[in-house]
């Protein structure tokens, strides 16, 4: 039996409100900014969401599937590239994540103040790793924190320490105020 997040990503199931993979996928990006239960979907953790209590919670048996099945493994990339293009980057040709054609689009709404899409990036980092897509959640994870020096972003070190601690697969650090 299926869990409902592999037939999510099988693209046979769908969300608690009848959205698919291709769906969300498909979506415009200011949709997906205000919309903030989607990134649970797309990249699915084994711990329960802070946010929304409806999202799905990854098993054992789940992870083992998605590490084995090509399918569902095509599928996450395929959510890992959309949520780059969402946050105005790309991947280049040698496999790392860098600034895309829309970033100055993007910049304002993802990058120019501390807001939620850093924690989008811890979980999809995250996720990426438990899923078995390492090579993506260290590109993922250096892209962002190269970005976000070279372009000025203000991100605490605490938030770059999370980072961190996604793509290590380590618990997060507890919130030291800086």
């Amino acid at each position: 039996m299926s869990s409902k997040i592999v037939e999510f990503f099988s693209q046979e199931g769908h969300d608690g409100h009848g959205r698919y993979l291709h769906h969300m996928l498909g979506l415009p990006n200011h949709q997906i900014e205000y919309s903030h239960d989607l990134i649970q979907w797309l990249f699915p953790t084994n711990e329960p969401s802070k946010f929304n209590s409806e999202a799905p919670v990854l098993t054992d048996e789940d992870i083992e599937v998605f590490k084995t099945n090509p399918k569902l493994q095509e599928n996450l990339r395929w959510a890992y590239s959309r949520f780059l293009g969402f946050l105005g980057l790309t991947v280049s040709e040698d496999g790392k994540v860098v600034k895309g054609e829309n970033f100055k689009d993007r910049y304002n709404e993802v990058w120019s103040y501390w807001n939620h899409n850093f924690l989008r990036i811890t979980r999809a980092i995250s996720s990426l790793r438990t899923l078995g897509l390492m090579k993506e959640a260290w590109a993922l994870y250096e892209g962002c924190v190269e970005v976000a020096r070279n372009e000025g972003v203000p991100i605490t070190e605490h938030t770059f320490k999370f980072w961190a601690a996604a793509v290590a697969g380590k618990p997060f650090p507890k919130y030291g105020g800086d």
